[in-house]
């Protein structure tokens, strides 16, 4: 073993001292033992040489085992070195440490001449290192992937956020709702700046703040619009209300010109209380039923003219016919006619009938022309 040789090695060394001590003595005490000396010395020469050369093979052996623990010790830190290119020190911090600490006891072990045991020190620092590299690469996969999964619902939050403030804009938030309107446009702003710096989270955050200012923005300027819409449909219903009304109005003055306050009064009645009504429901406000009542008035008022018109026609042709029978009969001796209030009443003279009772026959040409 290298113990033993390094004994042994010892052991010729203070040999070799003691021959040249005795040789130096026998050179000085005695020039004749010159030859014996030279004998010596050449024996000391052989000596050194063969302990030299011991020597040289136990450092030799000693060189391949440093040899062989530094290349271990290298393979660790390298091993190392790629764990730290894999942020081996953030995702798997432990084991990373570990292999760390074991590399410092290898170098220490090494230092010590202690071979065997640095190069188990190396060994576990270079399997505990890719372990870290293992560990660290799955870690760092997985929040890659993460990363990747927020960045793309930040980016379809952040595109709904610019459609809503697109449609804000065009829809005039800027001017109807511009505190809104600009809050959202200074979100975005941030959102952009938190999407440059990786921070995709709080990015999808405030798009969505984004989206809901733009959205509100453009909810106030329709609400404006419908109400202002509102406005103008409940001014053209009054318009229209009022209208129909005037449209009544005239409807019954026609139907009073037309008599109908006699001729048909009760269709008369019905649409001036129709009128009425309507003018009542106009000044509450209740401008589909003021519509609906005038259009009543003016229904009632055109069948009360309608009816006066057919019943002053009828009276009309009807005194046209009495005027007619008033003349015709006083044509004709004995017969006496006039008009009443009931209708034309005719009386006839005791002379237009014969002993029978029957009108006599000179008086029946002309009764029956009337007659047709």
């Amino acid at each position: 073993t290298a113990m033993t040789r390094e004994a042994k090695a010892k052991y010729r060394i203070e040999k070799a001292k003691e021959l040249q001590i005795d040789s130096l003595l026998e050179i000085k005490s005695n020039e004749a033992e010159i030859a014996k000396a030279r004998q010596k010395i050449a024996e000391r020469v052989a000596l050194e040489a063969q302990i030299n050369s011991e020597m040289s093979s136990e450092t030799a052996e000693n060189r391949v085992q440093n040899s062989q623990v530094e290349l271990a010790i290298t393979k660790a830190e390298m091993a190392i070195k790629n764990s730290e290119q894999m942020d081996a020190e953030k995702y798997a911090k432990q084991i990373y440490d570990e292999s760390i600490k074991l590399l410092q006891e290898a170098k220490t072990a090494i230092a010590e001449g202690n071979f065997e045991e640095a190069t188990k020190y190396a060994q576990d620092a270079l399997r505990s290192s890719e372990s870290a590299q293992i560990q660290a690469k799955a870690k760092s996969d997985a929040e890659f992937a993460d990363t990747m999964r927020k960045k793309e619902r930040a980016l379809v939050t952040i595109a709904k956020a610019e459609v809503a403030i697109e449609e804000a804009k065009a829809s005039m938030a800027d001017k109807f709702a511009k505190n809104l309107y600009d809050q959202a446009e200074k979100t975005m702003q941030e959102v952009r700046s938190s999407y440059d710096d990786g921070d995709y989270e709080h990015a999808r955050s405030l798009a969505e703040q984004t989206r809901i200012s733009a959205s509100s923005a453009r909810a106030v300027v329709m609400s404006r619009e419908r109400d202002e819409k509102a406005k103008d449909e409940l001014e053209e219903i009054k318009a229209n209300a009022l209208d129909m009304i005037a449209r009544a109005e005239r409807s019954i003055t026609q139907a009073f010109n037309a008599g109908a306050t006699d001729l048909a009064s009760e269709l008369f009645k019905q649409a001036q209380d129709s009128l009425e009504t309507a003018k009542q429901a106009l000044q509450s406000d209740g401008l589909d039923k003021a519509i609906s009542d005038a259009k009543d008035s003016i229904f009632n008022s055109s069948l009360a003219i309608a009816t006066s018109e057919l019943k002053s026609g009828q009276q009309k042709k009807n005194t046209e016919i009495e005027n007619t029978l008033v003349e015709e009969f006083g044509k004709i001796p004995e017969v006496n006619v006039r008009n009443t209030e009931k209708g034309i009443v005719i009386s006839f003279g005791i002379d237009i009938f014969d002993k029978n009772g029957k009108i006599k026959k000179d008086f029946l040409p002309n009764l029956k022309a009337i007659g047709e």
